[in-house]
């Protein structure tokens, strides 16, 4: 399946244009700005000041017992510095691109898990990317956003059709050899890479971002960034495996060595803990965006 028309969609989330979710404003901007190499602390907390509710979140996560700062963080600037560039990247993506929905309506949707399966699909994305630029056509930081928006679109699933979903996460659930998109299919009519593309495409994200997203799960796609879409494949792979406290068999999909794949995934498994406690401090008692 390549790009969808709203009129391809299951009736729940094509009711009408003006239901499809929409990112706060200058959320494109702020996407872009979190891409540059050159963008300083100051220059991000200056960037991040001009989104009050991310700004107010970050300021929190770094007082939280995650980060467990030795005095208070009371300013943009020290909360950048005291969580560092990825995480406030990516925290900020998450934050920004999550906004609009409201999956806990859903039965089964996890959010905790949901949303560390982000971050560590993000995190290892850009530590395969950083070998790998020339051949995916992606630096770091795309990987990093591409990681993250992996999953976005069962994030809507949940929001707009949450019996359909839940039904397909129980499905999962109980049978844990069955494949999430065939059961999504199976109860909502699409898939959650092809409800993330359509969304991406939505708002106008470029065509590696919406590539990456639409078509990760599909080894059949060797169409134009084929190979970012790979990568991103690749790295939810690792994500879940580490997750699922699985080994990792290389992938021959990636031109690198098995040992430097390794290398990767033993990193991925050490973010586990760290994960899963910035997601519970960033929202606290399962609270949903």
């Amino acid at each position: 399946m390549t790009s969808l028309n709203i009129e391809d969609l299951p009736a729940p989330l094509a009711q009408s244009r003006s239901r499809i979710p929409a990112l706060p404003p200058n959320t494109g901007l702020l996407l872009r700005s979190l891409s540059d190499d050159k963008l300083s602390l100051s220059q991000l907390a200056g960037l991040l000041e001009r989104f009050p509710p991310i700004a107010a979140r970050l300021i929190g996560l770094a007082n939280s017992s995650w980060s467990a700062p030795a005095s208070p963080i009371t300013s943009l600037e020290m909360a950048c510095s005291r969580m560092g560039l990825d995480v406030i990247r990516s925290v900020s993506i998450g934050l920004a691109v999550g906004t609009p929905f409201k999956p806990d309506r859903c039965p089964g949707f996890d959010s905790d898990r949901f949303w560390a399966a982000s971050i560590l699909t993000a995190d290892a994305a850009s530590w395969l990317s950083a070998n790998l630029e020339s051949w995916s056509g992606m630096d770091t930081h795309s990987a990093r956003t591409a990681g993250l928006l992996h999953n976005l679109g069962l994030l809507w699933l949940a929001d707009r059709m949450p019996e359909q979903t839940g039904q397909a996460l129980m499905t999962i659930r109980q049978a844990p050899e069955q494949n999430l998109n065939a059961a999504l299919i199976a109860q909502c009519g699409i898939d959650y890479p092809n409800a993330g593309g359509f969304l991406s495409e939505h708002w106008h994200l470029p065509e590696l971002l919406v590539t990456a997203v639409r078509q990760h799960a599909n080894p059949e796609y060797h169409g134009s960034h084929w190979a970012a879409a790979r990568l991103i494949g690749v790295a939810e792979s690792m994500a879940s495996r580490a997750w699922q406290g699985q080994e990792w068999d290389a992938s021959p999909v990636l031109p690198i060595t098995a040992a430097e794949q390794n290398t990767v995934f033993a990193r991925v498994l050490a973010q586990i803990d760290e994960a899963r406690a910035m997601v519970r401090s960033l929202f606290p008692a399962g609270q949903q965006q």
